[in-house]
């Protein structure tokens, strides 16, 4: 249930015509945006064929699928903020009380918390590429920049899709391959991206391997969240569940696996 919820998600989040959202999640490219309290609102645009799928029953599906998700946490801990059809294009904006809800329930990889922690749940930051940012110009630095700083800086690390993600506060560092700055709060990742003002990237992957630790996994468990395997069961809420191929075409693996890790360090 992971792959296709995580697929029907992909094709139905954010445009940013949002009824009581608010300006701030009004946006125009799928955007991940990280909250001052640990909340994460995803919003992400995709097309929609209203001739082949009614507005009502994918809101019916989108609920289904979060009330499952509550019902396993033990607590309302996704909610959704918004669901629009206009013009061939669906928006669905998500709220999530932390990021390891949003992980879960989409099947990504996203760590969020200071540089410290990041390293301590099992994170690595050698092998990659950084430029400082300022004033919405990058030039390229060594991780020591923030490393050895006694700044208390934040950090976001996302894997292998591209979202733009919105930080709280300013963006001070970023990881140069595929990353493009959008304002001083935003870092667009997407193949083909680069830094204006750092060098090309090499045509060998700078990919490094940054999977976290088992510990962590258990750390994230214990917030209330649930794992895949939890929500595979006993969440399906009917047994004519309403399907939405919305991608005809199959993801293409090698590109996501190619993005990599973007990291963001702000505070």
């Amino acid at each position: 249930m992971k792959k296709f919820l995580c697929l029907t998600l992909c094709v139905i989040l954010c445009l940013g015509i949002l009824t009581g959202c608010g300006k701030k999640y009004n946006v125009s490219d799928s955007t991940i945006f990280v909250e001052k309290k640990g909340a994460i609102v995803a919003t992400d645009v995709q097309t929609f064929d209203a001739s082949k799928y009614s507005e009502e029953d994918l809101e019916k599906f989108v609920d289904e699928q979060i009330d499952a998700y509550n019902e396993k946490a033990g607590d309302d801990v996704i909610s959704l903020k918004s669901l629009e059809v206009e013009e061939g294009v669906c928006t669905l904006v998500i709220k999530y009380d932390s990021y390891e809800h949003f992980a879960k329930f989409n099947g990504y990889e996203i760590f969020v918390g200071s540089v410290a922690e990041a390293l301590a749940a099992g994170y690595t930051f050698d092998d990659v590429a950084f430029a400082s940012v300022k004033d919405e110009t990058a030039t390229e630095c060594d991780k020591s920049s923030f490393m050895d700083s006694d700044e208390d800086y934040k950090v976001v690390i996302f894997k292998n899709e591209p979202y733009s993600v919105h930080t709280y506060g300013d963006v001070q560092f970023v990881s140069i391959e595929h990353t493009k700055i959008v304002d001083e709060n935003t870092i667009s990742f997407a193949l083909g991206n680069h830094l204006q003002g750092t060098k090309a990237p090499s045509t060998e992957s700078t990919e490094q391997a940054t999977e976290t630790t088992e510990s962590t996994e258990g750390n994230s468990a214990s917030d209330g969240s649930v794992t895949d395997e939890e929500l595979e069961g006993e969440g399906e809420t009917s047994t004519e569940e309403i399907v939405f191929p919305f991608d005809e075409q199959p993801k293409d693996e090698d590109i996501a696996e190619s993005l990599g890790y973007v990291y963001i360090i702000f505070k």
